[in-house]
């Protein structure tokens, strides 16, 4: 009987380690239900003095084959078709020369409920609203731009007289 949890212990412990080169789940679901099951039958089976000598070094096992496992898959072909392995300095997610626009004027292209298109300075952006609701055609100002985020207000015609002022 100490065989058969053993087996079962041992082919749970692979597709635990099976999972980390196969993700999905279903492998490593399968492979820690094989080894809870070699717990219980070792623990009923075989008594609870042997059980419990049995779930300590299974959990010993488990912890060491995962970290043998994550140590050396980075290191396998596998990894390298699933993994980013390029330099990644100099990458800019943001693009600089959204500053620029800062402080600009433009028109709305689209409605901008809270988001949508402007035109500014003869280019189009994407760009939303602090919530208000613009409707296509009308005077936008940039606000602020956050990273990616182009953020506009309407400009009213009072407002728009006193900057020419």
């Amino acid at each position: 009987m100490l065989a058969v949890c053993i087996l079962v212990f041992f082919i749970g412990l692979l597709m635990v380690c099976l999972e980390i080169f196969i993700p999905g789940g279903i492998v490593g679901t399968a492979g820690a239900a094989g080894i809870l099951v070699s717990f219980w039958m070792a623990y009923t089976r075989l008594g609870s003095e042997v059980g419990s000598y049995f779930i300590f070094s299974g959990l010993l096992l488990v912890m060491a084959g995962i970290s043998v496992s994550m140590i050396f898959f980075p290191k396998t072909r596998f990894s390298n078709r699933i993994f980013l392995s390029a330099d990644q300095r100099g990458f800019a997610s943001a693009d600089d020369g959204l500053k620029e626009i800062e402080g600009s004027d433009g028109i709305s292209l689209s409605r901008l409920r809270p988001s949508g298109i402007a035109r500014v300075g003869g280019r189009r952006y994407s760009v939303v609203t602090m919530g208000e609701f613009i409707e296509n055609g009308e005077k936008v100002k940039v606000v602020r731009v956050e990273g990616n985020r182009v953020i506009v207000k309407a400009i009213e015609e009072e407002q728009e007289r006193s900057l020419k002022c």
